[in-house]
């Protein structure tokens, strides 16, 4: 606005010395074009100052625009931010549930490996892995198979059992894994 302001009274000004000067040199005519050069300098003035302010304006609401855009992405971005900490809890909540599931199932595990153990001494043979089960009185091939978590078969085949009723108590025999 002081360039304009400026621009504005330099013309003026160069415009009233020539003004003078024409006056004592020229006749009635030239200061009349004079001053009429003048009006349309000063109406130029105006309609750039116009349009100086209206400029200023659209940067005024455009910075706004600017600013709410901002705050609505910063709002965003904390929404996302609180949303993605509670998937984290969730996901920390679920590891924990999963590993304590399973712990228990192994602890089962175990637990059921150490029973069976029990009854028999852990053996690996050049081609199977199992355990030997001394039969007690009473014990049939597939109460000792479902005791170990094996099928009769496997054992039969294991001991080379054909007939799983002539098994008979004290005898040793090989359970495969």
């Amino acid at each position: 606005m002081k360039i304009i302001n400026i621009l504005l009274f330099s013309a003026l000004l160069c415009t009233q010395l020539s003004a003078r000067t024409s006056l004592k040199d020229n006749s009635k005519d030239q200061m009349a074009l004079m001053e009429q050069r003048l009006r349309v300098l000063e109406q130029q003035v105006e309609v750039l100052v116009k349009s100086k302010n209206d400029i200023y304006m659209q940067l005024d609401n455009l910075n706004a625009e600017l600013y709410n855009q901002k705050q609505n992405v910063q709002k965003t971005l904390a929404e996302a931010n609180a949303k993605t900490a509670d998937v984290d809890k969730k996901i920390a909540i679920a590891k924990a549930e999963i590993i304590t599931e399973i712990s228990t199932k192994v602890s089962k595990i175990i637990a059921a490996n150490s029973s069976s153990t029990s009854q028999g001494n852990y053996k690996s043979t050049g081609q199977q892995v199992g355990y030997e089960h001394v039969v007690q009185t009473g014990e049939t091939i597939s109460q000792i198979a479902a005791a170990y978590g094996v099928t009769t078969k496997s054992i039969m085949q294991a001991n080379n059992i054909k007939d799983a009723r002539l098994v008979r108590a004290g005898a040793t025999i090989f359970i495969p894994e």
